[in-house]
């Protein structure tokens, strides 16, 4: 079974299938932009670093509410060719998401302990429809996934 292509703008995301490649899997790939949301969070610290480490990537854009400018400046220490870039605010979202192939969002409403197994979905979807829709205005080829 042959995969097919992905492609996130000009960027070829997937090499399965290239008969041209002797390991379709290690082909790396170079130039992506990823924009993490709720990257000061508990889950979104860990993930910056990943990604910091990873090498798909060009530039991670981290976003948050209150500024996560120390550890875009932290994570630029690491020895690694990736740029951190740190935004907040509505103006800088937009920033965030210009460019981006790829969006991750980790936001969290609240940090209340859970009750009821209902109340996260609750607290967190407007959060994560307003986000969603500034994806769909300012970069709408983009690839998102919500944690």
């Amino acid at each position: 079974m042959k995969m097919k292509w992905l492609h996130a703008g000009r960027k070829l995301l997937c090499g399965a299938g290239n008969p041209n490649l002797k390991n379709p899997f290690r082909a790396h790939v170079r130039g992506l932009k990823i924009c993490l949301l709720g990257a000061k969070g508990t889950v979104g610290q860990p993930v910056s670093l990943m990604v910091k480490q990873s090498q798909w990537f060009e530039e991670v854009a981290l976003y948050d509410q209150s500024s996560c400018r120390g550890l875009a400046i932290e994570l630029n220490h690491i020895d690694t060719p990736c740029l951190v870039t740190s935004y907040e605010g509505e103006e800088g979202l937009k920033q965030a998401l210009k460019g981006s192939n790829v969006v991750v969002n980790m936001t969290r409403s609240s940090l209340k302990p859970v009750t009821d197994k209902g109340d996260p979905f609750i607290d967190n979807a407007p959060a994560t429809e307003q986000l969603s829709k500034f994806c769909a205005m300012h970069c709408p080829q983009v690839l998102t996934n919500c944690q």
